[in-house]
């Protein structure tokens, strides 16, 4: 999760100043479960959505059609592909969503310079 937000480098060392978070992020649903509690992809892709994550966060998983779409109904993931999906749908997928999120971010802009200069110029 830190090292996504941009707080450590790859090497898991904090970092003295901040870097731009990561534009995507590609979580595998069973990451650790023999730990306990087990790591889940969607726990993690939970974490980067409270602690602030705004990019892409994509989840690969072999578990049944059943529970892919379980996981697009209630994750905070963006997509879930399964297991096997093809690079190229893999990397479709990327470029969509990060296009989608940097568009939706120069609107957001957009918008608040616009109310900024109202707010100055009247």
């Amino acid at each position: 999760v830190d090292f996504a937000l941009g707080l450590r480098d790859a090497d898991m060392r904090p970092l003295p100043s901040p870097l731009p978070p990561v534009d995507a992020v590609i979580l595998d649903q069973n990451i650790n479960l023999d730990h306990s509690p087990p790591i889940f992809g969607s726990g993690v892709a939970a974490q980067l959505r409270k602690r602030g994550f705004c990019g892409a966060v994509i989840i690969l998983t072999g578990e049944s059609e059943q529970q892919l779409e379980e996981l697009r109904q209630t994750s905070s993931a963006d997509a879930v592909l399964e297991k096997g999906s093809s690079l190229s749908t893999l990397a479709q997928t990327v470029n969509r969503l990060v296009l989608s999120r940097k568009v939706t971010q120069i609107s957001h802009n957009d918008r608040k310079l616009a109310t900024s200069l109202r707010s100055c110029c009247t």
